[in-house]
């Protein structure tokens, strides 16, 4: 029997220094991460750990 996954808790920090950034895809501007951007990263972090983000 294989024993169950144990995720740990997380908790993301998102958030812009501009309003450039709002609306701004690491595709287009390596240095402006968008709020999209910064969740699809730490979403990806938070599975690999593996962890869930708690809201």
């Amino acid at each position: 029997m294989k024993a169950p996954l144990i995720l740990e808790l997380a908790v993301a920090y998102l958030r812009v220094s501009d309003k450039k950034q709002l609306n701004t895809v690491i595709d287009l501007d390596p240095d402006g991460h968008s709020i999209d951007t910064q969740r699809k990263v730490v979403d990806g972090r938070a599975d690999s750990l593996p962890a869930r983000i708690v809201k």
